[in-house]
């Protein structure tokens, strides 16, 4: 119809113009280009499958991915209307799909196409933010039972990426936190205090794991053995002995058998073994114990 139209002149060419330039639809970007997800949560664990798909009312030539407005998704930059991946925390990040078209108006290869708008890399405006939280860690101890001064050495045993983010480690007693650091590993010495329960997280980038499941530590406490108390041997014991009686009665005795003790009255008349102090004997004449006399040889 248009190549007809212009060979009638110039004022049907102002027409055909006119025509062309309102029936011509100009591509512009459309807002209603998004990605879809699969799964639809914006948080997923690390090692779920990822499939993100550019969906456009918009016929297109093709189709690439970004993350952060950065192209470097997809296959090498090859047009994909589909994407799958392996999230892991460095997938963390704001995506949106683009594509292209080069549409010709409906005047056919009439040269006054040139008036309809080309689509050339316009991305769309509807982003997918996506967080990737870490696998929950475990965590291991060199000891279970120690003796104190005993070297422990924990690990938080974690996932690993091909390209990972920074990574930091926090290893926690009892769920209050006593290390932290960017060595999956803590090394330190048995005390009293060590007894508990202990846990990790891994960081990644912003992004927390869950808190591993805890793992005891029973420091041993040293065996303390008492010291036995001996009870001393009686000074006094009871004796069959017939006391004098009477206000100028004699109260104590020689005890034959041993010098080192004598026998002594109470008023009631009962009669006991007494031991002298260490180093005296009993001395009948002064009737009390005292210092042996020095033998003359």
């Amino acid at each position: 119809m248009c190549s007809y139209i212009s060979i009638m002149g110039e004022k049907f060419v102002r027409i055909l113009l006119s025509f062309c330039i309102f029936s011509c639809p100009l591509l512009q970007p459309n807002s209603a280009t998004k990605i879809t997800v699969n799964p639809t949560s914006p948080r997923v664990i690390s090692g779920t499958n990822i499939t993100m798909t550019c969906n456009s009312h918009q016929y297109r030539e093709g189709y690439y991915f970004q993350k952060n407005d950065q192209r470097s998704l997809g296959s090498d930059n090859k047009w994909v209307a589909s994407w799958s991946f392996t999230a892991d925390p460095s997938k963390t990040g704001s995506y949106n799909c683009c594509g292209t078209k080069s549409h010709p108006n409906s005047c056919g290869n009439y040269q006054l196409h040139e008036t309809c708008y080309t689509f050339t890399n316009k991305c769309g405006h509807k982003h997918h933010q996506l967080t990737v939280i870490p696998k929950t860690p475990v965590v291991y101890s060199t000891h279970r039972k120690p003796d104190i001064g005993d070297a422990i050495t924990l690990t938080c045993d974690a996932e690993t990426w091909t390209a990972p983010p920074a990574i930091s480690y926090t290893f926690m007693r009892n769920s209050a936190a006593v290390h932290s650091g960017t060595v999956n590993t803590y090394t330190f010495s048995a005390t009293e205090r060590s007894t508990g329960s202990y846990s990790c997280t891994v960081v990644a980038g912003n992004v927390a794991s869950s808190q591993s499941p805890t793992v005891p530590i029973d420091v041993r406490l040293p065996v303390t053995t008492p010291t036995p108390t001996t009870t001393p041997a009686p000074t006094r014991r009871p004796i069959t002995f017939n006391c004098e009686t009477g206000p100028s009665a004699v109260t104590d005795y020689q005890y034959r058998y041993d010098p080192a003790h004598y026998i002594h009255c109470e008023t009631d008349g009962k009669a006991y073994i007494e031991t002298c102090p260490a180093g005296t004997l009993w001395n009948q004449a002064a009737r009390k114990c005292a210092a042996p006399s020095p033998s003359i040889g």
